[in-house]
Order: C-alpha cells, then sequence, then structure tokens
C-alpha cells in the first residue's frame, strides 16, 4: 500500500527575564516587548530599552523629561513658579485664570472664573482680569498681578488686594503712601527680596517696594526726569523700557532695560553687564559687556550666581556666568 504524509513537529519554551522593572504595571503595555517602548525610572535615574539595554542617566548627560503636556488646550502657559510645596502655578492670561500643576499630573484652576472682584472672596468665587506676573512667598501665599493690582491667595483660599486701586491715571502715587491706595501701572514682574518685601515693576519704569506694614517706596528708577547712563545711584536712573528683573541673595537687583541687562548693587550703583543700546546678537563666549540682546522679556539667577535671560528677539535661552 502507499504511505501517508507525516509531519513531525519539535518544540521548545525558552523564558528569559529581561528585567527586573515592574514595567507592565507601569505603562500597560501588557508585555515587555524587544520592540522601541523605553521607561526612564527618575527615581534611579535608569532608562530601561525595548530591547533589554539598560543605560544609567549619569552616563548620558541631562535629561529632559516631560512634565505635562496640555492636550485639553484649555490653558495658555503664559508664566509659572514653582511653590514651596514644590508643585508648578501657572498664570492663563487670556483666560484670567491661575492654574495648579500637582505631582501626578493633575491640572486645576485655584484662582479666577467667578464673579466676585471684592475682596475676602474664594479663589474660585473670584474675578480676575488678565493677570501678568506670580510670585510665591516662604509662606506659601501666592501674589499675583492683574489690571492695576497686586492681588495674593492667602493661606485660607481667600483672595485680598495687595496694592493698587483698580484705576487708570498717567500719574504714579508717591512714595510712603498705602499700597492698597495706590495708583500702579500694568506690572510685568514679581518678586520678594530677601527680608520678604515684595517688589514689582510696572508700566511707569520703576521698581517699587511694598514693605511689610503695606507703605510704598521706590527702590530703582526716576521717573520722569531721570538720567541715561552707568556708575550712579540708581534712584536718579531713567529705567525707560523695564521688564522682568530678580533679586539675588545679596540684595543685588537684575533687572531688564529694553536690550540691556542691569545690575544694581546693594549699596544702590547701577551698571550694564550684559547688552547694547542696539538690538542684534552677538557675543556668545564673549564678556557680557560686549554682548547684543533683542527684546529680553525675563531672567532668573541660579543658586551660584549665573544668570539666565531670556532673550526673546532672538528666540534663545543665554546665559551670564559669573
Amino acid at each position: 500500500g502507499q504511505r501517508g504524509n507525516q509531519t513531525l513537529r519539535l518544540t521548545r519554551s525558552y523564558t528569559k527575564i529581561l528585567s527586573n522593572n515592574d514595567i507592565n504595571k507601569r505603562l500597560g503595555l501588557g508585555g515587555w516587548s524587544l520592540s522601541n517602548h523605553h521607561y526612564y525610572d527618575p527615581q534611579t535615574k535608569t532608562m530601561f530599552k525595548g530591547d533589554g539595554d539598560v543605560i544609567k542617566a549619569n552616563n548620558i548627560g541631562e535629561v529632559l523629561d516631560l512634565i505635562y503636556e496640555d492636550r485639553l488646550l484649555f490653558v495658555n502657559l503664559n508664566e509659572f513658579v514653582i511653590g514651596t510645596d514644590g508643585e508648578f502655578y501657572i498664570l492663563d492670561y487670556i483666560n484670567s485664570a491661575i492654574y495648579k500643576l500637582d505631582s501626578s499630573g493633575n491640572i486645576y484652576r485655584i484662582v479666577g472664573g467667578g464673579d466676585s472682584t471684592e475682596d475676602g472672596a474664594t479663589g474660585l468665587d473670584a474675578k480676575i482680569r488678565w493677570p501678568t506676573a506670580i510670585a510665591i512667598n516662604n509662606d506659601g501665599e501666592i501674589y499675583f498681578a492683574e489690571y492695576r493690582k497686586i492681588r495674593k491667595l492667602d493661606k485660607f483660599n481667600r483672595v485680598y488686594t495687595v496694592a493698587g486701586d483698580g484705576n487708570v491715571s498717567f500719574n504714579r502715587s508717591p512714595d510712603e503712601t498705602l499700597a492698597t491706595l495706590a495708583n500702579i501701572g500694568n506690572v510685568y514682574d514679581l518678586e520678594f527680596d530677601p527680608e520678604g518685601n515684595l517688589l514689582y515693576s510696572d508700566t511707569f519704569n520703576l521698581i517699587r517696594k511694598i514693605d511689610a506694614e503695606g507703605i510704598l517706596s521706590t527702590v530703582a528708577g526716576k521717573a520722569p526726569g531721570g538720567l541715561l547712563g552707568d556708575d550712579m545711584p540708581v534712584a536718579n536712573a531713567s529705567l525707560t523700557g523695564l521688564t522682568g528683573f530678580d533679586v539675588s541673595n545679596d540684595g543685588s537687583i537684575y533687572l531688564l532695560q529694553s536690550n540691556k541687562v542691569r545690575r544694581v548693587s546693594p549699596d544702590g550703583i547701577i551698571q550694564t553687564i550684559a547688552g547694547q543700546d542696539s538690538s542684534g546678537f552677538a557675543g556668545d563666549g564673549e564678556a557680557a559687556i560686549n554682548s547684543k540682546l533683542s527684546g529680553p522679556t525675563d531672567l532668573v539667577q541660579d543658586s551660584v550666581g549665573n544668570l539666565y535671560v531670556l532673550d526673546d528677539g532672538n528666540k534663545r535661552v543665554r546665559i551670564i556666568t559669573k
């Protein structure tokens, strides 16, 4: 007779643990495969690659990671600060609101969207107009500038006015005025000095201080009639074109004026440290005083004294090393 076809099949099972990292639980991929899926563990600074390789972050330099992505497109990310609780607080100028981004990646509104313009309203009952600047004091209270006012959200979730009467005027209030009764311009920046006083810059081209008693005084600039140039008392200097500023631990003030970065020493003398009268782009790797900037809008100082400048016209962040 004729022998039928026969098939012989051999099988072998092989199991290997690629990683002791619980990637299934963290990413929800349903299984760890030899693919292009990677996972970065910020706790151990380790990258677990999809092909089984493991790379330590200290071998690849600085690591950039995503903290928040606004997929709903309902927040206009204008400015933010990191609070004493380590959370992010974000200004939304267009929607007139302040949001909190917590450590779990949840974002929610904490100020604005209500109908009350009166002091004492809760954050969500308060109505604010076009917030432009934000700062947080050592007690975790949130200070923010809105139209012709500076207000704060206190520890009890109540909104109060700190400065500004909300009226439009071309005449600034004099020093020694109670800040809540003062006429202030539109505020560019808010900062706290080492003593806990609140400083702000505004469209009157001055940096002014609100002390613990709520009294207003001028820290930098003379308007009108200020003088141009360096190596003079800042009380006599013109600060036309003033925008952002930062206060260092020694009390020095670094400010942006038109296309320049200038320093006010603790004894009140002003000097230009970077930039020229005209805008442009030049000076990387050279002395800062010979550089050119183009409409810088913000700056911040790190713990060792380096200055980071947002050179808006050149679409760059630039550093002035100590």
